[in-house]
């Protein structure tokens, strides 16, 4: 294989996930609108996901610094 085909696959592969990142992301919006749609609040569903994926223990350990922080500033 050729440099320039081997760049064009590349490229190619690229754009190719892109697409799909795209797709998902639609499909993503979709399904908040879904849920504001059924009364759900997004910003906070936003904010479950976020806890959900870093994990519960380090969410409590930051949260833990803010209110220290919080405190110490008065």
């Amino acid at each position: 294989m050729s440099s320039n085909s081997i760049l064009k696959q590349i490229v190619n592969d690229i754009e190719s996930v892109e697409e799909t990142i795209k797709d998902l992301n639609d499909e993503k919006s979709g399904k908040y609108k879904e849920a504001k749609s059924k009364g759900y609040d997004v910003k906070a569903l936003r904010r479950v996901i976020a806890i959900r994926r870093k994990g519960i223990e380090k969410h409590e350990e930051e949260e833990n610094t803010v209110g220290l922080y919080l405190a110490e500033l008065g």
